[in-house]
């Protein structure tokens, strides 16, 4: 993994796959006094009402993409996207810089503040190759068995739909293997917050791959 990031601040992505529990992590975190950025947030705050990029999406897709109170509605969004692949691109086009001007704005906030650790909560941190940002990246897995009842349970999302955007991502086995470290997080939340702490202490002696090796 190549580091680009400061000797001050370890820089820690944190991913997952559906149902895994990667937001109940970062609450943990929180509570444990640690700054976590949320990818999935600031891409709301990039369409939020009255913001340029709620403007372009409207632009292209029309009102139908609204709820009833002129917010987007990221179901109706999504459906898009789903049904219209391509239509992918300009969805990112327009939330992405946003997203990745505001998280930089996060970091060196942070990193001025005089933080050690903090992390970025990203679903598709592999799938857009950003692990090369990052010190180190945490994926929390959890058995398939789990994940399909949490997000039925969280989404009233229809089993094969829950299994369509599964295979929309990389498949969690993969992401496991390319993590510096995972989670497990198949138990009760006290156990995962206890496997957290353990994390926290590795982390805090995590030593960067630029300290003891340089690239050629």
């Amino acid at each position: 993994m190549v580091q680009q990031n400061s000797e001050n601040l370890i820089w820690v992505g944190l991913t997952g796959g559906l149902g895994t529990g990667k937001s109940t992590v970062a609450e943990l975190l929180r509570s444990k006094g640690f700054s976590v950025a949320d990818a999935d947030q600031l891409a709301k705050e990039a369409v939020s009402p009255g913001s340029q990029g709620l403007q372009k999406l409207v632009e292209r897709y029309g009102e139908k993409i609204l709820n009833a109170r002129q917010e987007l509605d990221r179901k109706a969004l999504a459906d898009v996207v789903f049904q219209h692949p391509s239509e992918r691109q300009f969805v990112e086009s327009v939330i992405h810089p946003f997203v990745q001007k505001s998280v930089g704005e996060l970091k060196d906030q942070w990193q001025r503040q005089g933080q050690k650790l903090a992390f970025y909560d990203v679903p598709l941190l592999f799938e857009k190759n950003l692990n090369p940002q990052f010190d180190a990246v945490v994926v929390v897995s959890a058995p398939m068995e789990l994940q399909i009842p949490r997000l039925k349970q969280r989404t009233g999302w229809s089993e094969a739909e829950i299994k369509m955007r599964m295979e929309s991502q990389l498949p969690l086995e993969l992401k496991v293997k390319a993590a510096d470290f995972v989670l497990e997080n198949s138990a009760t939340k006290k156990d995962l917050s206890l496997k957290i702490d353990e994390l926290i202490s590795k982390l805090r002696n995590w030593k960067r791959k630029t300290e003891t090796s340089k690239e050629p």
